[in-house]
């Protein structure tokens, strides 16, 4: 399974300053992470806008997304409707 994400979702997540975040280091160790540049940005900025959401994060995830992906999420209400504007065919998994 190929995990990925974006820089800004670890800022969401990391907290410690001396990198004590063990068990969450070793997943990163496995994960993707994409930077948010000026094109995804412009993405999930469009995606923001046709989905009527405000949460930047979460639309790049959504923009980070390929067809057949799915997406964890705890907040399913939100990327399922950046999913819906992305057209694409990305399963979100509520957690």
């Amino acid at each position: 399974m190929d995990l990925r994400t974006t820089g800004i979702v670890i800022a969401q997540v990391w907290r410690d300053p001396a990198g004590r975040q063990v068990e969450l280091a070793r997943l990163l160790n496995a994960v993707e992470v994409r930077p948010v540049d000026r094109s995804m940005g412009q993405e999930a900025g469009v995606l923001l806008a046709r989905a009527g959401r405000g949460d930047a994060v979460d639309a790049t995830v959504v923009a980070a997304a390929r067809t057949g992906d799915r997406i964890v999420t705890g907040d399913p209400v939100d990327i399922r409707a950046l999913v819906a504007a992305s057209n694409r065919a990305v399963y979100v998994v509520p957690c």
